[in-house]
Parts: C-alpha cells; sequence; structure tokens
C-alpha cells in the first residue's frame, strides 16, 4: 500500500499538484513491476515444463493478475507474458532504467515514461 504522500496539511496548489502527479507515477511503476513479476513467474513455469516437470502447474494453468476495481467499478484477470523475443533473452527484465522506457511495449502496462 503505498501513502498518500500529495496530502499535505498547507495548501500549495502548485506542490499539490506535483505530488499527486509524483504519486500517480509511483503507483503506475509499482503495478507496472508486478506485471512484471507476474511475466516472470509464467516464464519460470513454463521452463519449469519444458526441462524438468512436463506437467507442472497444468492443472491451475498460468498465472493471472486481478485489476480493479477499473472506472467500470469491476474487477479484470489478465495473463501476462513475455513475448518470444523477450523469452529468449538472458534476462527478460532489462533492470529498472530500461523497463521505465520499455514498459510501454509490454501486452499489458498502467504507466509510460522513465521519469515524471
Amino acid at each position: 500500500m503505498t501513502r498518500k504522500f500529495y496530502q499535505i496539511d498547507e495548501w500549495d496548489e502548485q506542490r499539490y499538484a506535483h505530488l499527486v502527479a509524483q504519486y500517480d507515477f509511483h503507483v503506475d511503476l509499482v503495478e507496472d513491476l508486478m506485471l512484471e513479476l507476474s511475466r516472470a513467474a509464467n516464464l519460470v513455469c513454463d521452463r519449469v515444463r519444458c526441462h524438468l516437470i512436463r506437467g507442472y502447474r497444468c492443472a491451475e494453468g498460468r498465472l493471472l493478475v486481478q485489476t480493479g476495481p477499473t472506472m467500470d467499478l469491476a474487477f479484470h484477470d489478465a495473463v501476462v507474458e513475455y513475448d518470444q523475443d523477450e523469452r529468449t533473452r538472458q534476462s527478460p527484465y532489462p533492470g529498472l532504467q530500461t523497463f521505465l522506457i520499455e514498459r510501454e511495449q509490454r501486452d499489458m502496462y498502467f504507466g509510460n515514461g522513465a521519469e515524471l
């Protein structure tokens, strides 16, 4: 849970607007990193099935991500995975600085940009 650090004691419109933008960027980044963690977990499961245990987690299926409540007040499930090019890299996660730029190219994402 992220503390709502944009809530300030004394009203300052510019400071408040800046803090809200920082907060939104932070929350989007945390959500995008959780998506990336889910992609990595699905890849690990695939590699275990391929190289160690053929039926590993076959009954459970892919790991899901649930988002919401969204603007329609609903929760939505999604399966997120690396694309074929990312799956063949030594490490599909490129590190935080590169991820900040590349996250918009993933199958699902919340935020964009390397900085506010």
